[in-house]
């Protein structure tokens, strides 16, 4: 499982600013941040979208305020980022 934000382009010229998980090959929309034609617009909904993602995502064992009890460890606490 892997997430990332992209920018789609629409047909109308427009940007969608997306989050997406991509599980067997397949990408799933799981938020739409904002959509817009103007390029500084379209660079703040990036960046709230990349602030977003770890929401989406979890904290994970790199997040620098996550410190996990040993008894929460198992293997579904390691990602590859």
């Amino acid at each position: 499982m892997m997430m990332f934000v992209r920018k789609k382009k629409n047909k109308s010229g427009s940007v969608s600013i997306q989050i997406v998980e991509k599980l067997n090959r397949k990408n799933k929309i799981l938020e739409t941040i904002g959509c817009s034609s103007n390029i500084t617009e379209i660079e703040l909904l990036y960046q709230k979208a990349l602030m977003e993602l770890p929401n989406h995502y979890g904290p994970t064992l790199f997040d620098k305020d996550y410190e996990p009890q040993i008894s929460e460890l198992s293997n579904d606490s390691i990602r590859a980022l």
